[in-house]
């Protein structure tokens, strides 16, 4: 092997290694290892063709149903908070539709040219059970494709929360 310095003096390095302890080849039963490796080789190929991102990934259209006037009274009563902070991120977030949910300790890189709202389980006790709520009057639908629990906001809910006429 052969470096030089800084100066530009060469240098080889020679040295002899002595391997003690080596395994042979480990088998496997008697199956035969072009065997294995064709099998090997196969999982590969569908495990990849399976793996998908999220560009690549079908969108699919949420169909929302419409909810009456009580059902914001009683999630009013039942989630403030959490519609609080929502009512507020809304309003400086006009467009913002997405959130995920997450701890304060973990650090989430977003895309800048898509807005994402974050709640944080720290924050809000229960979250999970709170945004079941949502989803089970249909105001949120979970769009998870990845590790990060992901939700996409209703325009009733959105048009409830920043108080524009819901019709």
């Amino acid at each position: 092997m052969g470096y030089s310095d800084l100066t530009g003096n060469q240098y080889i390095y020679e040295t002899q290694l002595k391997i003690i302890g080596a395994l042979p080849p480990i088998t496997i039963g008697n199956d035969n290892p072009a065997k294995v490796v064709k099998v090997l080789e196969s999982i590969e190929k569908t495990i990849s063709s399976l793996k998908s991102s999220q560009k690549s990934v079908v969108k699919t259209s949420i169909l929302f149903p419409k909810q009456s006037e009580e059902v914001f009274i009683k999630l009013e009563n039942l989630i403030p908070e959490l519609l609080e902070e929502i009512r507020n991120d809304l309003r400086e977030n006009l467009f913002a539709r997405e959130f995920i949910i997450l701890s304060e300790m973990w650090i989430y890189n977003s895309d800048p040219n898509n807005e994402i709202l974050r709640y944080f389980f720290e924050k809000h006790s229960f979250l999970r059970n709170k945004l079941r709520i949502l989803e089970n009057y249909g105001l949120v639908c979970e769009i998870t494709y990845n590790d990060v629990p992901r939700f996409v906001i209703s325009e009733e809910l959105a048009t409830y929360l920043t108080n524009d006429v819901v019709d």
